[in-house]
């Protein structure tokens, strides 16, 4: 199955902060995955209709409240997989050098916000996708969803299904979902000395 720049960076649009067309950045989105995850459309739609109504500001002040007061919920997967510790700066210094390589503007979110990780992941080949996201997304999302739990919150449906998505397009985590710098660099591709 083929994962297009396009449906990655309209996600990442959706997952950042708010911007002024996000109701049409949704619509956009629904019609990219309609042939390629159910989960993801579906996802895209309750949060779509939930948003319909409301102002651009409300949608600012729900993202603001949803990811950026709860640790549990915020969109730095490198926090999720590291915590703060030296292995999460070895990754934003990973991550920082894959924007570059990539030519993928570092906006105001850490190098590795969500948002960021998904454009990277989208311009990577077949099988760095595959690692990068069974050993860092993948875990990171399900924290994020996780957090979620305990909030009755429209973007719910979309980290569900962005999870479903990343299982079905490149597989799920180990059985053990023991994730450590050690394991990611055995993986040439991600920690390799020229991109640190």
């Amino acid at each position: 199955m083929t994962v297009t720049i396009e449906q990655l960076d309209c996600l990442a649009s959706i997952l950042g902060y708010p911007e002024s067309d996000i109701h049409d950045t949704v619509r956009t989105a629904q019609t990219l995955f309609a042939s390629t995850c159910n989960e993801m459309v579906e996802g895209l739609a309750s949060f779509g209709n939930v948003i319909a109504d409301q102002p651009y500001q409300d949608i600012e002040e729900l993202y603001t409240r949803t990811f950026d007061m709860d640790p549990a919920c915020a969109l730095e997967i490198g926090w999720h997989v590291f915590g703060e510790s030296y292995d999460r700066g070895m990754m934003l210094v990973w991550m920082r050098g894959q924007l570059r390589e990539y030519g993928i503007e570092e906006k105001r979110e850490l190098p590795d916000h969500l948002t960021h990780a998904l454009r990277v992941l989208a311009r990577m080949d077949e099988e760095q996708q595959g690692e990068f996201s069974r050993l860092c997304l993948l875990l990171a999302v399900r924290k994020v969803r996780s957090g979620l739990k305990s909030k009755d919150c429209p973007y719910t449906p979309v980290i569900n299904g962005l999870d479903a998505f990343l299982v079905k397009n490149f597989g799920d985590i180990e059985e053990s979902g023991d994730i450590s710098l050690d394991v990611i660099k055995q993986h040439e591709e991600l920690f390799s000395l020229e991109s640190v």
